[in-house]
């Protein structure tokens, strides 16, 4: 039995209403999510519209916009090594310090430190008791002076 024998003797005329359907759920899929996140904007962020650029960026990044801060002062665009094992720290400060490189890795020997192009090695960790509170150890590779400890706000 072949299935040939269901399908309209000309075969080519069920491409155009596949096609169409497809588009048809595509449009109506677009149209969906455009007005729920018209929505969403109305009454999720409508505490963003009377900020300032910095004020909004700190509300959605929270304590990382603050150690992005501190780290782009500190650095002035030469790369650093951040030793962490949380992966969104990193994404986060490689998205928000573009153009500098930010080097990530578990954990690091010294030998290591020596290697490779970074001058500034970061060991950042969540302070005991305070919950979304970070801090940073701050190393300086060239004179291994430890910098100090960067708390956020």
């Amino acid at each position: 039995m072949r299935i040939s024998r269901y399908l309209p003797k000309h075969r080519e005329a069920i491409f155009p209403w596949i096609f169409s359907a497809v588009l048809i759920v595509w449009i109506s899929f677009s149209i969906f999510r455009t007005g729920y996140n018209v929505a969403k904007l109305f009454t999720q962020d409508s505490h963003l519209f009377f900020l300032n650029d910095r004020q909004k960026t700190r509300e959605v990044y929270g304590d990382i916009e603050s150690m992005r801060q501190s780290l782009a002062l500190i650095t002035k665009g030469e790369p650093f090594l951040l030793v962490t094992n949380d992966g969104e720290i990193y994404f986060f400060l490689r998205y928000l310090l573009y153009p500098q490189k930010v080097y990530w890795t578990h954990n690091v020997t010294r030998e290591d430190e020596y290697l490779h192009p970074w001058k500034y090695v970061f060991y950042p960790y969540m302070i005991p008791g305070v919950n979304e509170k970070h801090a940073v150890q701050i190393i300086d590779r060239t004179t291994d002076k430890n910098l100090g400890i960067i708390k956020q706000k």
